[in-house]
């Protein structure tokens, strides 16, 4: 004869048997021919009917499903002998013929690879919850996915007690809010689903600010309604990690057997458990640090070969003069910029430029600028006209401020036409060694401080051996260990010694910088573009 056999509570161990042409409907209510006291089973969850010697199991709409060897069932299935059924986190047996039944002792586990652990078979109920906690630590060494992790905790731990009904990992987000990332109904879920389970809302924020473990009973143990629930007993073990015992999360374990409730012991295995899932949560947030750290990197060093891509790589070539330019960027893109550029009527175009800031932002708005640039050079009618386009641009853009200066050479009349937006003088060698300022009473704020900034370029003649030096800020305001600033005396001083070209220039300036810095690191983008008229 055809039989069934309860594997879990709230009947375990009990046989029902199915007789031909027959219906045996399973269900909460007590009109059912197995009545299952349990809240999550349905008033008639399912039902076995024979027909032409096959028996078939349905799902009765039930709240909470019915599932065939671990898998849920949508329609009418036929039954093999030794079938495993679970409606919903009741685990039964279906046996075609008597001899393959199982005892109905309720000897038989739940699960089909848990052992049991009874108070009568102490160190085998230690050695199952030994290996239980070493196969934790194996999923350890697994996967860096929190959400592969938990799930596969929370099946151990529904191995390491049978009783268990339901159980939940949640997790603190970025927003404070609780959110389930592994859910188990029953033995033969698989953990990973992530939906919210019935509980106290109340008690897991309370476990979670006092971090401190619990286990809350409910219910009448003796209560005989089939109707009604009537027990629960639930764990609540609170993630927490470092010596400031910061919540992570929670873990709530929860059974329905009166006769199996939890105890202290319990307690203590499973915050041993959310121990080691606070490790498993710690290294896998460190793992994902570590590549969005290199994917900001790589990103980051993208942007560095294109900023660098826009910068001249070659000094012109001018019969007469000599040029060389230095840039180095803070961070691995910065926001200072040089320039060279050809004027159709042979005259040439050098330009150097500093956005606020430093970094990627800076960075973006220098490129922009260095675009807007170009077209207003080539299409503008004078130096002046050139300058209020271009402040005109930085005020629309909505972005911060730049310092910027312009110089155009013309190499027939040995002139050079300065126009200065708030940047650092130029400074001016003399072949006989004195260093002057440019433009000192021809500076104007900023562009994008102010959309009417009159510029006003001055000229001047440039002799055999006279040099122009153009620099940004993060060249004098370089700093040594002990906080003290190069500063513009500093930098004229590197301005006395006779060079022979620009190129030297450039590598006398930079030295002298270094050696100020003595190591430090530059706070600031440094860039410098010199230009050398040569002696005849």
């Amino acid at each position: 004869m055809a039989s069934l056999v309860v594997m879990g509570p709230p009947l375990t161990g009990t046989t029902f048997p199915l007789t031909m042409q027959h219906e045996c409907v399973i269900g909460r209510s007590g009109f059912c021919d197995v009545v299952l006291n349990k809240r999550s089973i349905s008033r008639e969850h399912a039902r076995i009917v024979e027909r032409f010697g096959e028996f078939l199991l349905e799902d009765l709409d039930s709240v909470n499903g019915t599932f065939l060897n671990g898998r849920p069932i949508h329609s009418p299935v036929p039954l093999q002998d030794g079938d495993r059924i679970n409606l919903y986190d009741v685990p039964i047996r279906f046996f075609r013929f008597e001899e393959s039944k199982a005892p109905s002792s309720g000897s038989m586990p739940a699960y089909q690879d848990v052992v049991v652990p009874t108070d009568d078979r102490q160190p085998n109920r230690l050695r199952v919850r030994l290996d239980n906690v070493l196969g934790i630590i194996q999923q350890l060494g697994h996967s860096l996915d929190v959400n592969v992790i938990l799930p596969k905790i929370l099946d151990i731990l529904f191995q390491t007690f049978p009783q268990a009904s339901s159980g939940e990992i949640l997790l603190v987000e970025k927003d404070g809010q609780l959110s389930p990332r592994a859910t188990k109904h029953g033995h033969d879920a698989d953990g990973s689903t992530a939906t919210d389970m019935p509980g106290d809302y109340s008690l897991s924020r309370q476990t979670l600010e006092e971090g401190v473990a619990s286990i809350h009973n409910s219910g009448d143990e003796s209560c005989e309604s089939a109707l009604e629930s009537t027990f629960s007993s639930t764990m609540y073990v609170p993630i927490v990690i470092g010596p400031t015992r910061s919540a992570l999360g929670i873990v709530i374990l929860e059974t329905e057997d009166s006769q199996a409730k939890f105890c202290e012991d319990d307690l203590a295995f499973v915050s041993g458990a959310a121990t080691l899932a606070a490790q498993a949560i710690g290294y896998a947030r460190a793992h994902e640090v570590v590549v969005e750290h290199e994917l900001t990197r790589h990103q980051l060093e993208t942007a560095r070969q294109i900023q660098l891509r826009m910068l001249p790589t070659e000094s012109p070539q001018v019969p007469g003069y000599s040029f060389a330019q230095y840039y180095c960027a803070a961070q691995i893109v910065g926001g200072d910029a040089y320039i060279y550029h050809r004027l159709s009527d042979g005259r040439l175009m050098l330009a150097v430029a500093d956005a606020s800031g430093k970094g990627l932002p800076a960075s973006l708005r220098i490129a922009e600028f260095i675009s807007e640039l170009r077209h207003c050079i080539s299409s503008a009618t004078s130096l002046k006209a050139a300058m209020d386009e271009l402040n005109r641009s930085v005020c629309r853009s909505d972005s911060d401020f730049i310092t910027f200066c312009l110089v155009v050479l013309d190499p027939q009349k040995h002139t050079l036409s300065i126009a200065n937006a708030g940047h650092p003088l130029p400074r001016l060698r003399k072949r006989n060694g004195t260093v002057l300022q440019v433009g000192e009473n021809r500076t104007g704020f900023p562009l994008g401080v102010l959309l009417d900034n009159p510029c006003h370029p001055v000229t001047i003649n440039l002799e055999g051996g006279d040099e122009l030096v153009l620099y940004t800020d993060g060249v004098s305001e370089a700093f040594n260990p002990a906080g003290d600033i190069f500063g513009m005396e500093r930098l004229d001083d590197s301005l006395l010694d006779s060079v022979s070209n620009a190129a030297e220039r450039v590598r006398k300036l930079m030295a002298a910088v270094d050696r100020f810095r003595q190591g430090r690191k530059p706070s600031d983008d440094l860039c410098i573009v010199a230009l050398t008229r040569m002696s005849s």
